[in-house]
């Protein structure tokens, strides 16, 4: 298992050109880095980093991604 702190170059790729209708926010990818943790030691308490670099590459404010992939995660498990 990788535990260097880059993750795959596609990865921000992806959260700039997938709809932000259809992105949902998570930290259960453990061979998938974060910019300042080790893969091996993600966890969901990184998910303010994962927003903040959503929010960086679609220049939205972290608000806006934190309630729009809430309103996903709430419309995808019916919890309205």
């Amino acid at each position: 298992m990788d535990d260097s702190l880059q993750s795959p170059p596609q990865m921000g790729l992806t959260g700039l050109f997938t709809s932000i209708d259809r992105i949902l926010l998570e930290t259960d990818a453990p061979s998938i880095a974060t910019e300042t943790t080790l893969a091996t030691e993600v966890e969901s308490r990184h998910l303010i980093e994962v927003a903040q670099k959503v929010a960086e590459l679609r220049w939205m404010s972290f608000a806006q991604v934190c309630l729009k992939t809430t309103e996903n995660a709430r419309r995808l498990f019916r919890l309205h």
